[in-house]
């Protein structure tokens, strides 16, 4: 996976270029799962598909809208403390907005981070270091709250478990050699 290509890199063992067009590849998995979910909606959130093609385009023009007003609002600073205030704010935004128009938070945020990384300059690499800071531990809160609401008699639980868990590490380690040969073959 993309944390491969990144460990790889800090330990010497690929160049800058090379991680970067690993990371680059494995991300790609996103983005046909996000297109999924856009032909889903598309044929089958709507009674037609006139309108589902509404509902994509309206929650990729929120994403869009929002991201720029991010990028607009955090041209000047400079704080941590403001950007991560900012990213917030405009993460509840980009979120609230889409749940008001009925359209989906996934595609708007994705939208919306897109759009950020496109014409966001400076700000975005400083987002990127506050928000990577932010993300470990709020991760492991929300694994120690789902945690709290897991049924221990759940037997159906306990035996798909181990095979999500393995099938998981499975794929994130094939993924990243595949992406590795990929890079490796496209570098030449």
């Amino acid at each position: 996976s993309g944390h491969f290509a990144v460990l790889g890199y800090r330990s010497g063992r690929l160049e800058r270029a090379r991680g970067l067009a690993v990371a680059l590849l494995t991300m790609l998995d996103d983005g046909v799962g996000l297109l999924v979910l856009a032909l889903a909606l598309l044929l089958g959130a709507t009674a037609s598909p006139a309108e589902g093609v509404g509902l994509v385009s309206l929650a990729l023009l929120l994403g869009m809208l929002c991201g720029a007003l991010i990028a607009f609002l955090t041209y000047t600073l400079k704080d941590p403390a403001e950007l991560m205030a900012v990213m917030l704010g405009g993460v509840a935004l980009v979120s609230g907005a889409a749940a008001y128009l009925r359209v989906s938070a996934l595609l708007a945020g994705v939208a919306c981070g897109a759009t950020l990384a496109l014409v966001g300059g400076r700000a975005v690499e400083l987002l990127t270091r506050a928000l990577g800071r932010f993300e470990r531990p709020t991760y492991l809160v929300l694994v120690f709250l789902a945690g709290c609401h897991v049924q221990a008699r759940d037997v159906n639980a306990w035996v798909l478990l181990p095979g999500y868990v393995a099938l998981r590490f499975l794929g994130k380690v094939l993924g990243g050699s595949h992406a590795l040969n990929a890079a490796i073959w496209v570098r030449g």
